[in-house]
C-alpha cells in the first residue's frame, strides 16, 4: 500500500510523526506531497502521485481545499485516489476524525475498513482560465466601492435566470452550500440532492433571493464590470464571464465512520 501525506501547518508536525509511525508499523509506504519547510521529515517525494492508493491531508478544511487546487492535481487523481482527512482546524466539515480519534481511522484506512463518500465538484472555465470547485465560485466586482449588474444565464435554454445590481454572485455546491453561501443566507443543500445553489451577494433589490439550480444544467455569469474569480478562496483571477458545470468526476472522502451531516451542520453554526 502507497500512502501520501499532505499537511500545511507547522503546528500539526506531531500528529504527522504519529501518523507516520503508525503506517510503517504496518509496512506502508510513505510519500510526502506537500509540507512547510525545514520539518525534517525523512519521508520520499512522490514523483508520480498517480502510484498512491490513498492520500492522508492533516489540517483544516481549507487545507483540503488547497490540495484540490494544486498544479499537480489532475481529474483523474481526483476521481480515482480517494482522501481521508484528518481534521485539526475548528470546523472540520470535510474530516473524517480529528486529534481525538485519528489512530482509529488509520488503522481503518490500512485495513480498507471504510465507505466512501462521494462529492459533486463544479467546473468553471473563462476565456483564458479554468478551475475545479468543491465549495464554491464567487464573481465579485474588484471596485468595491460600487455595485454592478449580472446577469446568470442557463446555457441550453438562454432563460435568464438572475439579472440585477449587487456585489457579486455565489455559485456553490451541496457541500458549499454551508460555507460562504450560508453566510449571506443562502439555502443549505442536503448532499444527497443533485443541485448547485446560486446566491446573489448584497442585492441593490431585496427581490433578488437565493436560487437552488439544477446542478447538471450549466449556466453563464457575466459582470459589466470587471470581477474577481475566486474558486474556493485558494485561485483568483479577474475576467468578466465565466461559465460553470457539474464536473463530470466526483472528490472521494474516506469514511470510517458514520458522516453525519445535520449533526455536523448543527456544530457549524455554533462554532464561533
Amino acid at each position: 500500500m502507497k500512502i501520501g501525506l499532505y499537511f500545511s501547518k507547522t503546528e500539526d508536525l506531531e500528529i504527522v510523526k504519529k501518523i507516520i509511525s503508525i503506517l510503517k508499523k504496518f509496512k506502508v509506504e510513505v510519500y510526502m506531497l506537500k509540507f512547510p519547510e525545514k520539518t525534517n521529515l525523512e519521508l520520499k517525494q512522490v514523483n508520480d502521485i498517480k502510484i498512491l492508493d490513498f492520500i492522508v491531508i492533516i489540517g483544516g478544511d481549507g487545507t483540503v481545499l488547497r490540495y484540490i487546487h494544486e498544479d499537480f492535481i489532475n481529474d483523474e487523481i481526483l476521481s480515482k485516489i480517494p482522501i481521508l482527512h484528518i481534521g485539526t482546524g475548528r470546523v472540520n466539515f470535510f474530516s473524517d476524525s480529528t486529534l481525538n480519534d485519528f489512530e482509529n481511522s488509520i488503522t481503518k484506512l490500512i485495513m480498507k475498513s471504510f465507505t466512501v463518500d462521494e462529492r459533486s465538484l463544479l467546473y468553471v472555465c473563462s476565456s483564458h482560465n479554468t478551475c475545479i470547485v468543491l465549495n464554491e465560485v464567487l464573481i465579485r466586482t474588484t471596485n468595491f466601492g460600487r455595485v454592478s449588474n449580472f446577469t446568470v444565464i442557463e446555457i441550453d435554454s438562454n432563460e435568464i435566470i438572475l439579472n440585477g445590481r449587487m456585489d457579486g454572485v455565489i455559485i456553490a455546491t451541496p457541500t458549499g452550500s454551508t460555507a460562504y453561501s450560508l453566510s449571506v443566507n443562502g439555502p443549505v443543500i442536503d448532499l444527497r440532492v443533485n443541485a448547485k445553489v446560486i446566491t446573489p451577494l448584497a442585492p441593490f433589490s431585496k427581490a433578488f433571493v437565493p436560487i437552488v439550480h439544477p446542478i447538471n444544467v450549466p449556466i453563464k455569469v457575466i459582470c459589466e464590470d470587471n470581477s474577481y474569480i475566486i474558486c474556493d478562496g485558494v485561485r483568483i483571477w479577474i475576467d468578466k464571464e465565466i461559465t460553470i458545470k457539474e464536473h463530470y468526476v466526483k472528490l472521494k472522502f474516506i469514511r470510517t465512520k458514520p458522516h453525519n451531516f445535520y449533526t455536523r451542520l448543527s456544530k457549524r453554526l455554533f462554532t464561533p
